[in-house]
């Protein structure tokens, strides 16, 4: 079904052109071989900017450009991981340590993990590609604030510990990629976890993390030129085709609908929040099958019941 502008124009707030072309510069403190792999796995998005001392970084942070910053924790001493750590708090932006772990790395590796919300890849890890081009894609706030909003009353019904994981998550779209890493993350089982969730309203824990990380990439999506096979492959999805089976699952629409008419971000957690609670989405993780409560169960009971007795 192709996207209908006259179906949802109660819904759907169109952005001027004007506004569109988000463009993140990407600032370097690297050795040439991770230089060249932060390159290849940006694909030609951004902009990129090499500097080679602790001072020229603290310069291009101060300039006014959206910026995020890859750093080898290897080159800086303790006394310039606090520097860092000093300035990235001051001067907003996305931080990434790129590192082999190795003893050099490791003091102002763990100072910059105290003091920021740096996301750390790590080199040589099986996964260094994926789990790199996942962290170069810098968290919208706006659209993760938006989202925590559409989902307070569900939120605040949880646990602390999980409360305070889905909250992470919801904002910013980083951390765990699947439920049992974010029931590890929250101490607790799967099973329990599931529960308090359903417990408090959302639908299904798998949906609620794809659409978490959905938001961090929206405005790639809908501001921006970047290809959307770039925008699928930052997210973990090997093809443009997982990507638009979780944007459809979530606003009935593709990527490319999206950036032909996008939608202002209250608007598409809005739409996204109705998805996450849908009792039509509901799953009974206890006996592994879908929610009896549930509409769909409901509906196919009801079709089933009409075909014993026609």
């Amino acid at each position: 079904m192709l996207f209908s502008r006259r179906r949802f124009k109660q819904r759907i707030i169109f952005t001027p052109r004007s506004n569109l072309g988000r463009t993140v510069r990407y600032v370097t403190l690297l050795g040439p071989p991770s230089i060249a792999m932060v390159k290849s796995t940006l694909g030609g998005v951004g902009t990129t900017c090499a500097v080679r001392t602790l001072s020229e970084l603290i310069r291009k942070l101060k300039e006014p450009q959206e910026s995020c910053v890859i750093l080898d924790p290897a080159l800086l001493s303790s006394v310039a991981a606090e520097e860092v750590a000093k300035n990235t708090a001051q001067l907003p932006c996305h931080l990434v340590l790129y590192a082999s772990i190795t003893p050099r790395s490791l003091e102002a590796s763990v100072i910059l993990a105290r003091k920021t919300n740096a996301q750390f890849v790590f080199s040589g890890a099986p996964d260094e590609k994926q789990a790199l081009a996942r962290a170069l894609l810098p968290p919208d706030v706006e659209t993760g604030v938006h989202l925590l909003a559409a989902l307070h009353s569900q939120v605040e019904l949880l646990p602390q510990p999980l409360r305070n994981s889905v909250s992470t998550l919801l904002t910013t779209g980083t951390g765990p990629l699947t439920p049992n890493a974010l029931a590890r993350q929250s101490t607790l089982s799967r099973r329990t976890m599931d529960r308090q969730l359903a417990q408090a309203g959302f639908a299904s824990s798998r949906l609620l993390i794809a659409s978490a990380h959905i938001f961090r990439v929206l405005p790639a999506i809908t501001c921006s030129t970047v290809p959307f096979r770039q925008v699928a492959i930052m997210l973990g999805y090997s093809t443009q085709r997982s990507l638009n089976r979780q944007l459809y699952a979530l606003f009935n629409c593709t990527s490319s609908q999206l950036r032909s008419a996008p939608i202002l971000p209250s608007v598409a957690a809005s739409l996204a929040a109705q998805k996450l609670t849908s009792s039509s989405n509901r799953f009974d993780h206890d006996n592994n099958r879908p929610d009896r409560n549930s509409r769909a169960v409901r509906v196919s009971s009801h079709l089933k019941s009409c075909s014993r007795n026609p």
